[in-house]
């Protein structure tokens, strides 16, 4: 019965994090989503890198002329761009702020002035949200083992395990959505220590004979797999 308390709060627990931890995905997908709808988008670049302001156009000159930023305030530059023919750049390099920068311009466009404007997106990894695959492994870890506790079976707790380690190096190496740092990594050690103990606990347990297993109550007897 002990046993069984434990592991019912084992569960709880593991649930407990889960929770938490879809909560972080969901606020990293949509904490900073400001993105504008009705203009175009450049890309994505990484924080405190710089990005290259492009347009293209039969103009003569075009100008920077303010950059609105993810919190809202915007910075006056007034510069020109660089030409080359028909193409113009700008570098930017504040890229302090995560979330979307709106960039708004100026040029002689077919000889009459023209306004042009246009987005990009600011992350911590230069890439853009992808939380499908951590949530899937996430998910899939915690829901096979529940099944694991159900069932009573060692080899759904051994793939539940595999499922939280490979979760754990994910979001280390490559973060959650545009999220990567000191917090996603605590949360990948955290997710491996804890696919570790499941998945030796349910290694020893489904290869020794022997009254340690995760997933059986006290007294009760091993099954053949």
């Amino acid at each position: 019965m002990k046993s069984f308390k434990h592991q019912i709060l084992f569960l709880f627990f593991s649930f407990l994090f889960l929770v938490l931890l879809l909560n972080f995905i969901s606020a990293s997908e949509y904490g900073y989503d400001s993105s504008p709808s009705s203009i175009n988008s450049i890309g994505t670049v990484k924080q405190y890198n710089c990005i290259t302001l492009p347009q293209t156009c039969n103009c003569t000159w075009n100008n920077i002329t303010t950059i609105m930023f993810s919190d809202k305030t915007y910075v006056t530059i007034n510069e020109a761009m660089t030409a080359d023919g028909t193409y113009f750049n700008y570098t930017f390099c504040n890229t302090t702020l995560i979330g979307d920068y709106i960039v708004n311009g100026v040029g002689d466009k077919d000889g009459a002035t023209t306004p042009f404007n246009y987005w990009f997106e600011v992350t911590t990894t230069g890439n853009n949200n992808n939380n499908t695959i951590p949530l899937f492994l996430a998910l899939g870890g915690f829901i096979i083992l529940v099944f694991a506790f159900v069932l009573r079976n060692n080899y759904l707790g051994f793939m539940a395990g595999i499922l939280f380690i490979i979760f754990g190096i994910y979001i280390i190496v490559y973060g959650l959505g545009f999220v990567s740092d000191f917090y996603t990594q605590a949360i990948g050690y955290v997710t491996i220590g804890m696919g570790l103990f499941i998945f030796l606990a349910s290694s020893y347990s489904a290869i020794n004979d022997t009254n340690i297993n995760l997933f059986k109550k006290d007294g009760e007897d091993d099954e053949d797999f």
